[in-house]
C-alpha cells in the first residue's frame, strides 16, 4: 500500500452529510479512517468489519452496520465474498488518487451492482405486484362469471314466476 502523502485528502462535502443526516458521526469517522488507510494509488481500502471495529473500538455488529449504511450511501463499494470470512477490497467513491499513474483523478463507480438489502427491497416489491395483479385478475373472473350468472339467473327467475302464476288459481 502506498501511504507516503503523510496526509490524508477528505471531501468537504462529507460534513455537509453529517449535518444534513444523511450519515451519521461513526460512519463519518468510519469514512476518514478508510479513506487515510486506502491506497494512494487505487482508492481501495482492504479490511473487514471486524477490522473497522478493532481499529475504532466498537463492536463488530456496528461496524457491519456502518459499511452496509455507507455502501447504501454510495460513499464505499464492497467486493465481499459471500461466505469467506476475511478482509476483502472496499472501494471509496470519488477517491482522489495522489499518487501513480492515475494521480489526479478521482476513482469512480463502475458497474456498481445492488446490494443485497437493495434486492431485497426490489423483490418486495416485485412480489406486492405480482399479488397485487393476481388479486385483480381475480376480481375480473369474479366479474365475468357473475356477469354471465345474472342472466341465467334471471331466466331461472322469469320461468319459475311463470310456473307459480300458472298454479295460482285465476
Amino acid at each position: 500500500m502506498s501511504k507516503e502523502n503523510g496526509f490524508a485528502p477528505i471531501r468537504r462535502g462529507l460534513w455537509e452529510h453529517v449535518r444534513d443526516g444523511r450519515m451519521s458521526h461513526l460512519e463519518a469517522l468510519a469514512f476518514v479512517y478508510i479513506c487515510s488507510q486506502a491506497d494512494t494509488r487505487t482508492g481501495i481500502w482492504k479490511g473487514c468489519a471486524k477490522s473497522l471495529a478493532g481499529e475504532l473500538g466498537m463492536k463488530e455488529r456496528t461496524a457491519r452496520d456502518v459499511l452496509e449504511k455507507m455502501e447504501h450511501g454510495d460513499y464505499i463499494r464492497r467486493f465481499a465474498i459471500p461466505g469467506l470470512h476475511s478482509c476483502y477490497p472496499m472501494l471509496v467513491h470519488k477517491f482522489p488518487i495522489t499518487q501513480g499513474e492515475h494521480n489526479g483523478e478521482q476513482s469512480v463507480k463502475h458497474g456498481v451492482e445492488r446490494s443485497a438489502a437493495q434486492r431485497r427491497i426490489e423483490n418486495r416489491e416485485k412480489r406486492q405486484e405480482t399479488r397485487d395483479k393476481r388479486r385483480k385478475q381475480i376480481i375480473r373472473k369474479a366479474m365475468m362469471l357473475a356477469d354471465h350468472l345474472l342472466p341465467c339467473e334471471r331466466r331461472q327467475k322469469q320461468s319459475s314466476d311463470r310456473n307459480t302464476q300458472k298454479r295460482l288459481p285465476s
